[in-house]
């Protein structure tokens, strides 16, 4: 039951890259809402991991997404960068929590930023 009554975060394509900056949303496909209370970002040149995600830095960022409503999200681009990896944080229903991460890596081709992997619990 729970795994069907509860919030689920992910970030949803396109991610749009632009020159100064990453633009994304992040979804919430579950059917409660889900209250987001950090998000940590980890940018570099080689593949990120859960644990660096994990062990970052958090930003306080408190906003609920309903039920199929979405959380615009940008990552600033200051200097170049091959990874980045977001981790959002997100309580739901009687304290419980849950998390959502994702990969991007900037195709060289295109200069643009693409999903590469997730994760949430």
């Amino acid at each position: 039951m729970e795994i069907t009554l509860r919030a689920w975060l992910g970030l949803i394509d396109p991610v749009t890259t632009y020159p100064d900056r990453i633009e994304f949303l992040f979804k919430n496909h579950g059917r409660i809402p889900a209250k987001v209370l950090q998000v940590r970002i980890v940018r570099g040149n080689k593949k990120i991991t859960q644990q660096e995600l994990r062990s970052s830095k958090p930003e306080s960022k408190v906003v609920i997404i309903f039920p199929d409503g979405t959380m615009p999200f940008q990552i600033p681009i200051s200097i170049d960068f091959e990874y980045v990896g977001i981790l959002v944080d997100y309580e739901f229903a009687e304290n419980k929590r849950g998390e959502s991460s994702s990969i991007l890596r900037k195709n060289p081709i295109t200069d643009h930023f693409e999903f590469q992997d997730a994760f949430a619990s």
